[in-house]
């Protein structure tokens, strides 16, 4: 499975309706659920604003969606059918309807809402999805320069920084390399850098 690096947008014009598509990468389902609040905020005048989620692997997939006063099973559904046959995970996609003034029925509403999904995924920019570890640091400050370059060598990210008494890293790394990054660690810093999970 795939995850999205970055958001993306797409418009869609149906009969006079107009459908704004986004998608969004998300790790949680308060993280999406704020996304749509934002969403609602941004769009007031919105005649709908339809959403559908995708969390986690194959093993422990969490789904979501709304349709958000369309008919029953013409919009969400769809989206998230979109969703779980893109090969897509951690990802929200809303679809904002400003209605045009025509009816599409069932049918059209269903075919809206899945060519405007369709539309904002197709090129989005992806990673294969990979389990991480998170993990604290915390050393002197005569090792920073070191540390950040040992990171580098593991494609380590650093998530935070706190610079105390002394240097404070909170990081994520992929789970099959967190091993060898705290032996290589513990070598540069001769056994002084404190990591926690």
């Amino acid at each position: 499975m795939f995850v999205p690096t970055q958001s993306r947008a797409a418009e869609l014009e149906i009969k006079k309706s107009l459908f704004l598509a986004t998608a969004h990468p998300v790790s949680s389902e308060d993280e999406a659920k704020e996304i749509i609040r934002r969403t609602r905020e941004e769009h007031p005048k919105s005649t709908h604003v339809v959403w559908a989620f995708v969390l986690g692997d194959e093993n422990t997939q969490h789904l979501g969606m709304s349709d958000d006063g369309e008919p029953r099973g013409t919009a969400g559904k769809p989206a998230l059918s979109t969703l779980q046959y893109s090969g897509l995970t951690n990802i929200l996609v809303c679809v904002v309807r400003y209605f045009g003034g025509t009816k599409l029925g069932t049918g059209g509403l269903v075919k809206a809402y899945t060519d405007s999904t369709k539309a904002v995924i197709d090129d989005i920019p992806r990673k294969l999805l990979v389990e991480e570890t998170v993990l604290g640091l915390r050393f002197g400050y005569h090792y920073y320069e070191g540390v950040r370059k040992v990171l580098g060598e593991y494609k380590a990210r650093i998530e935070a920084e706190d610079f105390g008494t002394d240097v404070s890293l909170k990081l994520s790394i992929e789970t099959e390399h967190a091993g060898e990054l705290k032996q290589a660690l513990g070598e540069l810093t001769s056994g002084s850098v404190v990591i926690t999970a």
